[in-house]
């Protein structure tokens, strides 16, 4: 049995999958799996603050197109300091929403996020394989490797706190947050680069 065993270990360090490579492998599933919920997380925010954002304009416009009929058909309307005042705002927050296009940057970040999907699931299906099966290791993670750095170069960028609440719930090893330090650490945030620098 020993020697049966050796052969296996033989075979399987002659594929290349060692130690080193299940642990590199690992690595980068926590490193996508993190990006891929920052990038949910965010994507979520963005959501909500353009909904809001959009409520906020359709109520306000509401209240200054009723405020000015009434006043016009002889009924009760806001004073018309009131009516410009609401009228402005309203103009500020569309001009707003259109500026920040949070919408749009919503959706930007869902595809991360299911580019990153994307990736970990092909991660944990390679590691749910027996090694004989999974081929050439070099081919294999040359092919995660470039997934994992188109994911970052095509990502937006993500808030660097995010990252590194996402990094510490995920396991993933990254420098400690520097003072004043502004640039995002993961893909653009997600796949900076895979050691972690």
């Amino acid at each position: 049995m020993d020697a049966m065993e050796r052969g296996s270990n033989t075979s399987d360090d002659e594929a290349g999958w060692r130690p080193e490579t299940e642990a590199l492998l690992q690595n980068w599933h926590h490193r996508v799996y993190a990006a891929q919920s920052a990038y949910y997380l965010e994507a979520g925010r963005l959501r909500r603050r353009s909904f809001l954002l959009g409520i906020a304009v359709v109520i306000l416009s509401t209240i200054v197109g009723s405020s000015a009929f009434a006043e016009k058909g002889g009924g009760y309307g806001l004073p018309n300091i009131m009516i410009g005042v609401l009228g402005s705002l309203a103009a500020i927050l569309a001009g707003l929403q259109t500026f920040l296009k949070l919408a749009e940057s919503a959706a930007h970040h869902g595809v991360a996020a299911e580019w990153y999907a994307s990736i970990r699931r092909e991660i944990e299906e390679l590691q749910a394989l027996p090694r004989n099966l999974r081929g050439d290791v070099r081919v294999t993670l040359d092919a995660i490797r470039q997934n994992i750095n188109k994911a970052s170069q095509n990502a937006p960028e993500l808030n660097e706190h995010l990252w590194a609440r996402m990094a510490r719930r995920f396991s993933v090893d990254e420098p400690p947050l520097s003072e004043g330090r502004q640039e995002p650490r993961q893909g653009k945030t997600a796949g900076t680069t895979l050691d972690g620098r």
